[in-house]
């Protein structure tokens, strides 16, 4: 019962149906995600990837009947083999998926872990909105060089790194650190703005492609 939760339940139907969008391939009914599939499968991929995992989702719903007549059982013998062949069935699917899709199931794995903890998550748009506009100009941009580094100090103002991307087009982007530390200082007696330090922190997720 927890092999099926894991395996079957954890079909994903939106991941099959974009699955299929990509193969240019008709889904029966959208609902069934182990139907659905086998139709996404080769013929010669079925045997391997789709009948183990039907054999687990058949013997989940025959632990709800009635046995004709009870007898002896070697229970441990056989989940261990039918571990073994949906063990071979999920990396043979693995391996499919990373084909069809020209992907590095690693590289997605380390995308989506590097997204969620350390790429930021956006509550709104930026204050003000306009900041959207001038750097939505970038988009379609080829990079030629980027530079990173320490800023210029000037006095009374807070320490900051700065970031500038020159395109091919000839044209350049800085990207700066803006604070309320000035404000700050009017608000509380004592408090220096250049007391304060900002810098801009870089992560990188990589891209699903495989290396060729």
């Amino acid at each position: 019962m927890e092999l099926y939760r894991l395996i079957i339940d954890g079909l994903d139907k939106d991941a099959l149906i974009l699955l299929a969008d990509l193969l240019k391939i008709s889904l029966t009914d959208h609902t069934k995600t182990l139907n659905s599939l086998k139709e996404l499968l080769p013929q010669d991929l079925i045997p391997i990837i789709h009948k183990p995992l039907k054999k687990c989702s058949n013997e989940r719903s025959d632990i709800h009947g009635v046995p004709s007549e009870l007898g002896s059982f070697p229970a441990f013998d056989t989940f261990h083999r039918d571990l073994i062949e949906i063990a071979k069935s999920l990396e043979e699917l693995n391996k499919w998926i990373e084909n069809s899709l020209s992907a590095d199931s690693k590289a997605c794995l380390e995308r989506e872990e590097t997204m969620n903890e350390l790429f930021p998550k956006f509550m709104g748009p930026p204050r003000p909105e306009f900041k959207m506009d001038e750097l939505k100009r970038a988009e379609g941009k080829t990079i030629k060089s980027v530079e990173f580094g320490e800023e210029t100090k000037c006095e009374g103002v807070h320490g900051s790194e700065g970031m500038i991307f020159h395109f091919t087009d000839g044209s350049s982007m800085a990207i700066l650190v803006g604070s309320n530390a000035e404000d700050l200082t009017d608000e509380f007696d004592g408090m220096k703005a250049d007391a304060f330090q900002t810098d801009l922190m870089v992560f990188w997720a990589p891209s699903i492609k495989k290396n060729k």
